[in-house]
């Protein structure tokens, strides 16, 4: 234990019950004189050991205090020296990055907002709009375009026509006498009543169990679903669905052949010469010895002309005034005139002469057993 007097009173730089500080400050270094340079004892071997925080003189305390203030000033520059690690520089991020410009669309910045700059055609916010948006293709069409017209159309499938697919192979109403038409794939399929059968349910059984196979249109009925003749949608004008006289003095007819109803060509303005009007029929199935009957009524100083076509085969023609009356006609249909599926058509075309007294009708149009 090292032991300093100072003068007149005697201090330990131990613990003791009530301790003290000894002050050991430099500057009070002259008010003290060392006592007991050591404080030893032996060990077991006979070395000396020194106490702990006992001193050979009075600069050994203050090395080893200053040892112990290195060890600080060490620590404190480490830990200092954390903030001089550079940080690693920031990525600097595009707000166009994640924008997503769809259909070839490119992402600008405008008033530090990232727009979508869309090709002509496409628009929306992210270019998401294009020529189809809005085209409601039915029956699983497909909608189309191309990048230099820009024109949405609609791709159908086989049997699906028109600008929206809406036409379908039950469009034309082919099953006759109240039949219910399914559509199967690219074609169709009639169901039919108790006591009709045919492919277009166009045969019926009478009382005795005979069939009587037959078509018949006679234009009571507007639209008849159970007529085999619809409008063509691809020629100058419809043919209209009258009763009593035309609206035209001097020619078309006074009144039907049969009941009160018949189709004529009105030829009056704006038409010219050569407009045509055309009934089609439907997909028909002809056997052998079928013949097609019908009424026509031709009358007029500038009498156009009237076809029947069964396909493409001109089957029977006429030009010119008849008369001012009904005439009754026949025709032997081909059974081998068909399509790849078997089915045949048969087509009424009215062509205007020369001036609006060109009024051609038909009437009570069959298809029977010849």
């Amino acid at each position: 234990m090292a032991k300093f007097t100072k003068r007149n009173n005697e201090y330990e730089n131990t613990k003791s019950e009530y301790s003290r500080t000894v002050d050991m400050s430099d500057e009070n270094k002259h008010d003290y004189e060392e006592v007991n340079l050591t404080n030893t004892n032996e060990n077991e071997n006979g070395q000396q050991n020194t106490k702990q925080n006992e001193y050979h003189d009075f600069n050994d305390k203050q090395r080893d205090k200053s040892n112990i203030d290195i060890k600080k000033d060490v620590n404190t520059e480490k830990i200092s020296n954390i903030n001089d690690v550079p940080l690693p520089k920031p990525v600097l991020v595009s707000p166009c990055e994640g924008v997503g410009c769809l259909h070839n669309g490119s992402c600008s910045m405008s008033d530090d907002k990232a727009i979508c700059s869309c090709i002509k055609g496409f628009n929306g916010s992210k270019c998401e709009v294009t020529p189809c948006s809005g085209v409601d293709c039915l029956n699983n069409g497909t909608c189309t375009y191309t990048t230099s017209s820009l024109h949405a159309s609609c791709q159908c499938p086989p049997g699906f026509s028109v600008e929206t697919c809406e036409v379908t192979p039950c469009s034309s109403l082919p099953c006759l006498n109240n039949g219910i038409c399914g559509i199967n794939g690219s074609t169709y399929t009639c169901t039919c009543m108790n006591g009709i059968s045919g492919n277009h349910c166009q045969t019926k059984t009478d009382m005795y169990g005979n069939q009587c196979p037959y078509l018949k249109c006679d234009f009571e009925i507007k639209e008849d679903p159970n007529c085999f003749l619809h409008q063509d949608l691809s020629d100058d004008a419809n043919w209209m669905h009258w009763s009593g006289k035309t609206s035209t003095s001097e020619t078309g007819p006074e009144a039907a052949y049969e009941g009160c109803y018949y189709y004529y060509f009105e030829t009056s303005n704006p038409l010219r010469s050569g407009s045509t009007s055309r009934l089609i029929s439907k997909n028909l199935d002809i056997d052998v010895n079928r013949c097609l009957t019908f009424t026509y009524h031709m009358y007029g100083e500038h009498m156009g002309t009237l076809n029947i076509y069964q396909m493409s085969d001109l089957k029977w023609t006429r030009s010119g005034s008849q008369n001012n009356s009904w005439k009754l006609d026949k025709i032997h249909l081909d059974e081998k005139l068909t399509d790849s599926k078997g089915y045949s058509k048969i087509t009424f075309e009215a062509i205007r002469g020369t001036s609006y007294l060109s009024d051609i009708a038909i009437d009570n149009v069959k298809i029977l057993t010849c």
